[in-house]
């Protein structure tokens, strides 16, 4: 019980950094909201443009306007424009119904519908916004903002600086997608949030984290990565819960991208019954591959009287898990894949609710393909190993023989080859395969099949789909120390 407090600790602090680190993401495009359909071209047509006089530097681009109507007062240098009112500088786009522009001044007053479209696809939308210095300096009441990745903030005031940095004032943001009139799954409500766009962080003063609309804890300070961040090394959520075997636990959840095709996380538990349960998980791509491990291990020595009860049923003092994927593409014809899956007893997964906790076996396979035209072969390797916990906490008796007829299966070979259709479309197909199996009570069986077949398919103008088929199937068997009787063995 001594990690108890340990655990309370680490739950607040841990939470202050859930969102410090996230994983690669697809990027996407910014959904068109109902009702609002924001303008991503720049399309005139019958309006009236203009160009305003700016002088431009080579690293500032011109400000260009259209719109239903113009005005303009020369004297005062000022530019008032109605209706569908269209302003652009690069990529940045501001569309509204009314517009004034004060070029000695240079600042843009623009409201009604406003909706702009900065550089980096997020998309504003409000009532009134005024931008000045070139559109790179922005104030706004009453806004929101949907960022490149879809989340969404609202906020009473924005501030948008030259540096690209932003402000918001009694903001909320949340990534869930909004139903019409329901609270969001999740959402952050902040007295202020900044975004640094040069730390590329989104960060927030005294939050306030709501599910379903309900106050769930605060945080003096909370800050995460900006959407354009894909891969960063720090803190992702962390996962509290109970259960009977670990009694109460936190599993904080490291991210360490150790490069752009190598990452570890590491997610260790801390619970109140069983201390500390070490696991993580590897990930590498290479130029023909990858392979991705993950586990868990947990020095189980004893001491309570949970651990007691769980020793009558043969649990280790030494539990854990490996769960391997690898696939390497050896040349461009042959393929190699590893699938391995081991836990040290029949209990671990139930006991710490894993993947994989409810089969009643884990299966390992090692197999090396071959692709050419027409041609597939692959050779194959099977191992097994009974996780049914049911079985052995109901009947162990039973759980022991079944353990003596696990099958390992070295080799399975398979070859298939399709022949190339004929002016009428029929084909002839072969298959061969063999297999041997190896049983723990020494057991064995070998098999050669064979199938050849013709295969003719059609469809007729109506869109029916028919196949006419011939086949022959050819099988040899031999099995070894085979026991009939429950007595007297058999060889042949």
């Amino acid at each position: 019980m001594r990690f108890k407090f340990y655990v309370a600790m680490m739950a607040a602090v841990c939470a202050a950094q859930a969102w410090a680190a996230n994983e690669p993401y697809a990027g996407a495009i910014v959904r068109k909201e109902s009702g609002i359909t924001p303008k991503a071209d720049f399309r005139p047509g019958n309006m009236t443009d203009i160009m305003p006089s700016l002088q431009k530097s080579d690293e500032e681009q011109e400000i260009y306007f259209s719109a239903d109507e113009l005005e303009t007062d020369e004297a005062n240098g000022l530019i008032v424009a109605k209706g569908n009112v269209v302003v652009e500088r690069g990529k940045m786009v501001l569309d509204a119904d009314r517009l004034w522009y004060n070029q000695k001044r240079d600042v843009i007053v623009a409201e009604g519908n406003v909706v702009l479209t900065e550089e980096d696809g997020s998309v504003l939308y409000t009532d009134e916004i005024e931008l000045s210095q070139k559109m790179k300096r922005a104030f706004v009441n009453k806004v929101k903002v949907i960022l490149r990745d879809e989340s969404r903030i609202w906020a009473d005031t924005f501030v948008k600086k030259p540096s690209d940095n932003k402000q918001m004032r009694n903001a909320s943001y949340t990534a869930c997608d909004m139903c019409q009139g329901k609270s969001p799954l999740w959402q952050i409500d902040a007295r202020k949030v900044n975004y640094d766009a040069k730390g590329q962080n989104i960060n927030y003063n005294d939050a306030v984290v709501r599910i379903k609309n309900v106050p769930v804890f605060y945080l003096p300070f909370l800050s995460h990565p900006s959407p354009e961040v894909k891969r960063r090394s720090g803190l992702l959520m962390t996962s509290m819960g109970s259960s009977s075997y670990l009694g109460q636990y936190l599993q904080p959840t490291y991210f360490w991208n150790v490069s752009d095709q190598t990452d570890v996380i590491l997610s260790p538990y801390f619970s109140t019954d069983r201390d500390i349960v070490l696991g993580g998980q590897y990930r590498q791509y290479f130029y023909n591959g990858h392979i991705s491990a993950s586990g868990t291990y947990l020095d189980d020595k004893g001491g309570d009287y949970r651990k007691m009860n769980y020793r009558q049923f043969n649990r280790p003092e030494h539990r854990g898990n490996l769960f391997l994927d690898a696939r390497y593409e050896l040349n461009d014809y042959w393929v190699a894949n590893l699938d391995y899956n081991y836990v040290s007893d029949v209990f671990y997964l139930k006991d710490m609710s894993l993947a994989g906790r409810d089969d009643a076996w884990l299966t390992s396979k090692l197999s090396f393909e071959r692709f050419e035209g027409r041609d597939y072969a692959t050779i194959e390797g099977y191992h097994y190993q009974l996780t049914s916990y049911n079985l052995k906490a109901r009947n162990s008796a039973e759980y022991d023989n079944r353990m003596k007829d696990l099958p390992t299966v070295a080799p399975f070979m398979e070859y298939e080859n399709i022949s190339t259709p004929n002016p009428y479309g029929a084909y002839f197909k072969t298959n061969v395969s063999a297999a041997s199996v190896y049983r723990e009570s020494d057991e064995e069986s070998q098999r050669v099949s064979m199938i050849n077949s013709w295969e003719l398919p059609y469809t007729s103008d109506y869109g029916e789909q028919y196949k006419i088929a011939a086949s022959l199937k050819s099988d040899l068997y031999y099995v070894g120390d085979y026991m009939y009787n429950n007595q007297d063995t058999y060889d042949g």
